[in-house]
């Protein structure tokens, strides 16, 4: 009879892949001592920038990992559903177009605290805050690569 239950477990884990992992949360990064979040389309309907949300529902962002390994999502606004786009040089905005969104390799960092670092998938390079708040690609790791993922309870959706 435990045969039977363990065929049943591998039949059912064959049938369930696992890739296609969907999480939403907000990315926070503190600066100064203050914890800002990565808003989208604060200056332009492309631009993201962290800041102080005006209310929670217009900073989260919603990470999907279906067709790429668990640990590479592609990165969406849940306000204005542009995927996150960063290429060395320029700042990192949203792709509001039909094109394919960029994916984004997502590491945790700390075992005890929701802190992760996003690379680019092709170059590694790191994601990072630049001066001005927004965000660009880095060659290097530092602080400002870091960022607090935090859990969006939303009670009227499933994932």
């Amino acid at each position: 009879m435990k045969q039977a239950y363990a065929l049943v477990g591998i039949l059912a884990s064959l049938c369930h892949p696992a890739h296609g992992l969907v999480f939403r949360d907000n990315i926070k990064q503190t600066v100064n001592g203050k914890s800002l979040s990565l808003l989208p389309a604060t200056e332009s309907a492309d631009s993201v920038k962290l800041g102080t949300p005006v209310n929670s529902a217009s900073s989260g962002w919603e990470f999907n990992t279906e067709g790429f390994a668990d640990d590479v999502a592609i990165i969406t606004s849940l306000a204005s559903s542009g995927s996150l786009q960063c290429e060395l040089g320029n700042k990192c905005k949203l792709n509001l177009g039909e094109q394919e969104g960029q994916p984004f390799i997502v590491s945790r960092i700390d075992e005890e605290s929701p802190l992760f670092i996003f690379q680019h998938s092709v170059t590694r390079h790191y994601v990072s805050r630049a001066f001005d708040m927004s965000l660009e690609l880095d060659y290097h790791f530092s602080d400002s690569a870091v960022f607090e993922l935090e859990k969006i309870e939303d009670t009227h959706s499933e994932i």
